[in-house]
């Protein structure tokens, strides 16, 4: 089988489209959350303004981050590059998570804690997304979205608002 090169203007469409994706692909997932936990009754509108607010902002810091990953990655095998995306996805979750803590204060319990689980699925689905050598639509995206979309549900389904 012969190993197809990209051309190099396909490669720099691939590179912004893969970042762009990955970055779309974490705040999809908060944004999925915050529609459910309106459309149950659990959260406001006022709740999910500031949601997606919070998760915009994130995603924007993904952005830069994962361009940088995009140039770094190509020098592992898939399974590390994987491996070491997705735990960079965590790492950065749980700092964003730790800041957007200290910034909600007592409104966490009510606005934030809801988005915890589905940070913590989005960034690493990011750097799964932007980790794939070539962009395109396949099974693996397909079942990736799926499963957010399903997290993002019983997320939703679980919470239980503070009285």
């Amino acid at each position: 089988m012969v190993k197809e090169e990209a051309s190099p203007s396909q490669s720099r469409w691939e590179f912004a489209g893969s970042v762009v994706l990955g970055a779309a692909v974490c705040f999809a997932s908060s944004a999925a959350t915050g529609i459910m936990l309106v459309a149950a009754r659990k959260w406001s509108d006022a709740n999910l303004e500031v949601a997606l607010r919070w998760s915009a902002v994130l995603s924007i810091g993904l952005l830069l981050i994962l361009a940088a990953w995009r140039k770094v990655m190509t020098k592992l095998p898939v399974f590390p590059r994987l491996v070491v995306g997705a735990g960079l996805g965590m790492l950065i979750t749980v700092s964003w998570v730790i800041f957007a803590r200290n910034q909600y204060g007592s409104l966490w319990a009510q606005g934030g804690a809801p988005l915890l689980p589905c940070w913590l699925v989005g960034a690493p689905a990011g750097f799964l997304i932007a980790s794939r050598s070539r962009l395109k639509p396949d099974l693996y995206l397909a079942l990736l979205l799926a499963g957010i979309g399903l997290w993002s549900l019983q997320v939703a389904r679980v919470y239980v608002p503070p009285a």
